[in-house]
């Protein structure tokens, strides 16, 4: 189970692209002006038979809007990648 104020996201395909799949997930934030953190529990190029990604989303940025200058809001947060 996630813990709480976390998303968990499962990814499975024979083409193993959850790489590309975080890229999504992070442009999908930048996109609406949220800072997301991304943990990969598990991860089908370590071996495991999935991906299971845990998502953390971070308070919003006061004075941006979602789509306008998300960017700067987004590097001004952390962003963790495992």
């Amino acid at each position: 189970a996630a813990a709480a104020g976390t998303l968990r996201m499962e990814y499975r395909s024979a083409r193993r692209l959850c790489h590309l799949a975080e890229g999504f997930i992070l442009g999908a934030a930048d996109h609406f002006g949220e800072t997301v953190g991304i943990a990969q529990d598990e991860c089908m190029h370590r071996g495991d038979a999935r991906c299971v990604f845990a998502l953390t989303f971070a308070p919003r940025v006061a004075g941006v809007e979602a789509g306008v200058d998300a960017g700067a809001a987004g590097a001004a947060g952390a962003l963790a990648l495992a």
